[in-house]
This record gives C-alpha cells, structure tokens and sequence, in this order.
C-alpha cells in the first residue's frame, strides 16, 4: 500500500509526465535542441529568442542617444537662463556672503527664540531666514545651541537646546 502511495505522490507523477510527453513529441524536442533555440514568428517578422537582447540594445541605442542630446540642450538652455538672469551659475546661486549667513543666523535664531512653539521646521526656519531649506540646514548644523529632531510627519525639525 505505501508503494501505491508513494508512485502517486506529485514528483513521480511529475517526472511520469515529462517522460510521457518527451516521447510523444520526441521529434519536435530534437528539433528544438537541434536548433540552439526558440524562433518565435509574428505576423511577417520572425526572431530567435537568443538574439532578442541583442536587438533591444539596437533599438534602444538610439533612444539612449537621444536622451543624452535632450540633458545637454536643458543644460544649454539652463545657461542661458541663468546669464540672462545675472547669475552666472546653480553654484553661484546657492553660494552665500558672509553677511547674508549671518543675517540668517540672526533671523532663524529669533524665530526659534520668539513665538509659542518649542521646535520648528527646517522649512519654516529658511523661510524666516529667507534662504533655502539645505542653506538653513547646513548654517543650523554649524550651530552648538541648536538641536535637531524629527516630527511626527518625519520632517526635520529644531529648537534652542537650552529649552
């Protein structure tokens, strides 16, 4: 009876199944493993599954090209923008004098000193420092008598330390 059992278990049936059909279609898998591979055919055109990354590399060669072409004309146009604009660069756009860090240091430090909250977003504080967020972060960072946290909302988040 355990014999019975075990040849109707699901790996003999399995490998009962794949003999049965390898001799019922023995000459279609030679032919198959004659031909190194799968050709699949629609409608006109017909391609080797071996071949196909090979042809998608074609394809998108071009593509790729033309994406490389698209960033450098941004770039080109990003340039052009910031001359006409009397900058000269992102950099120099990001760049601070030192009186205009020290000015946001003032600023950023009444803000958290003034006012009814304890803690204050890093965005909240480069508003009232009239900066960017990163800039508010990088001179906050700088600073020994500020703490920085994280809200519920998982924004960063700071105070004086001494309260």
């Amino acid at each position: 009876m355990e014999l019975i059992l075990k040849l109707l278990d699901w790996p003999f049936l399995l490998f009962v199944g794949l003999g049965i059909i390898l001799v019922k279609f023995k000459p279609e898998v030679q032919k198959l493993l004659a031909r190194g591979g799968i050709t699949l055919t629609w409608g006109d055109k017909s391609f080797a599954i071996s071949d196909l990354p090979e042809q998608l590399n074609e394809t998108f060669a071009t593509v790729t090209d033309d994406i490389q072409d698209l960033k450098a004309r941004v770039e080109q146009l990003e340039k052009q923008l910031f001359t006409a604009q009397g900058h000269t660069s992102r950099e120099e756009q990001n760049e601070l004098t030192a009186k205009q860090i020290e000015t946001a240091r003032e600023r950023m430090l009444k803000g958290l000193e003034e006012g009814k909250f304890t803690w204050r977003s890093i965005e909240r504080l480069a508003t009232i420092g009239n900066i960017t967020e990163m800039q508010a972060s990088n001179i906050l960072r700088s600073m020994s008598e500020v703490t920085f946290g994280r809200g519920k909302s998982g924004r960063t988040i700071v105070k004086l330390s001494s309260k």
